[in-house]
This record gives C-alpha cells, structure tokens and sequence, in this order.
C-alpha cells in the first residue's frame, strides 16, 4: 500500500457543502496536464472524449462519460488526482479490476489506496489512518463500503474533489448489469456534501443514461459520447466439426499469437478443463 504523498498541482474546488448546480468556471491546466499524461503514462495526446471529459471535470461540472472498452476511461480521473487537491473517490464493482487500477496508478506515481473486503484488520487500520492524514489521491473502493457512516465519515472530514463511478450501467436496472449496491451511491454522495461526479461506463443506450444520471442526481451532467467504432476489432467465425477440432484450432491461435489474450467459456468449468489442457 502507498504511504506516502506525492507533489501535486492544486486549483480550487467548490465548496463541498452545496450541490454542483451551477458550475464555476476555472482555467483548464492543460499544459500541466499533458505534461503529467507523458511523464506519467506515457501518452502525448488525448484521444476522443478524453479532452471533453476533462475539460468538464476541471469546470466543476458533473459528466457521464460513455467511452467503449480501451478509450481510456480511468485517465479522465488519475490525472484529476494530481490536480484536485483533494481525494478522488472511484466506485467499482469487482475487486480484480480495482487491484489492476492501484498497481497501474502506483506505477505511474499516484498515492493511491483500496478499500475492500481481502484486506486485513490491519490493513484496514493503515488506510484509515492514511485517508484520516489527507494521504492518498485515489481511493477505489466497493459500493458496499460506501454503506458505512464511519467511513464516509472519513472521507468527508478531509473532502472529496471527485467522486467517480466506474461501470456506472450497474445502476440501471434497464442495464445487463444491475448490482443493487449501487443504488446506495446517490445517499453516499449527499453524505460526502455532493462532490462533482464523473459516470464512466463503456455502453448506456439513452433510457439507460438517464437512469444513470437520476440515480446520482446529476440531471445537469454533461454527457461525453466518444463513439463505439473500434478500427482495432474484427470478427470472424471458424467452423470446427467437434469439441477436439475446436480446441486444436484454438491450440494454433494460441501458438500464433505473440502476445495476451482472453478466452471466454460458457462456465468455470470448461475454463479449468481448457486451462489443464
């Protein structure tokens, strides 16, 4: 775990006492912040959405960002963290994904911090303590987490710059992945004094948006649509006769291939079955 404070820029933020209605207007630091995007992440230009995203979030403004798999979501909030001045807060619905986010952001130099349910009493103490010291600018933690006073507690003692929702379709029931934790997001956002929000989501069709935006409260979100075309992806089909034909023309991808990829089965079991094999 990170126990120590990296340099970072600062500008204002609104008070965090008072819904983000009517957001100020404040000077972008871009020159900062493409400075930090190659120092950090090694990246020289943002791409589309991105720029739109964060010009929004450094207005104060409420955004739902609708960005296909790959777009760079998790961008538009850790260069914020270098920024803010305060902690910005990332919901997320599974532990593995927010494990790969804390070691990217570690990487790149950013305090940053989980809270979850595989740490430790122990290590549960040491991150209370270091969010209690105004430490960490990143804090992933679970929608369940957020249901605990003491904790929002402590995070409203030190403020909240941003507060983030990662997978934000989770919140529609019209979506194909409705987690009722979620529903609980829009009371922790009132607890924390209604910090601005940024919705991150990879696909919402209109009545799936607005559900997102009711549910936290944020009618006035800008909405950033970065488009679903993806240049990079092609699809084909490969007839195979029986179970073993299919395994070794996979067997021949895999040999081919040069790099990573993912292998999807229809059940845990077939996924253990192909593992052994």
């Amino acid at each position: 775990m990170s126990k120590k404070k990296y340099a970072a820029a600062t500008i204002p933020t609104q008070p965090a006492h008072q819904p983000h209605r009517h957001a100020q207007e404040r000077a972008i630091p871009w020159a900062g912040l493409h400075l930090e995007a190659k120092q950090r992440f090694g990246i020289t230009r943002f791409r589309s959405g991105q720029r739109e995203t964060l010009e929004a979030i450094f207005q104060g403004k409420n955004v739902l960002a609708v960005m296909p798999t790959g777009a760079g979501k998790s961008l538009c909030y850790q260069l914020p963290a270098l920024f803010l001045g305060r902690a910005v807060i990332v919901v997320s619905p599974l532990i593995a994904l927010m494990q790969d986010q804390q070691e990217k952001a570690e990487q790149a130099e950013i305090a940053v911090e989980k809270v979850d349910s595989t740490l430790s009493c122990a290590e549960q103490r040491t991150v209370t303590q270091l969010i209690a010291e105004g430490i960490p600018q990143l804090i992933y933690v679970t929608p369940e987490r957020l249901e605990q006073r003491e904790f929002l507690a402590s995070l409203k003692e030190n403020g909240v710059g941003l507060f983030v929702v990662d997978e934000a379709h989770c919140l529609s029931q019209w979506g194909h992945d409705f987690r009722p934790a979620y529903l609980g997001l829009r009371y922790a956002r009132a607890a924390l004094g209604y910090p601005p929000v940024l919705a991150l989501t990879a696909t919402a069709t209109e009545q799936v948006a607005h559900e997102i935006l009711e549910q936290l409260e944020a009618p006035d979100a800008v909405i950033v649509q970065a488009g679903v075309e993806r240049p990079n992806l092609s699809f084909s089909v490969v007839p195979t006769v029986n179970n073993d034909a299919k395994l070794d023309r996979l067997t021949q991808l895999l040999l081919a291939e040069q790099g990573s990829g993912i292998v999807y089965t229809a059940s845990v079991r077939s996924a253990n079955e192909l593992y052994e094999r």
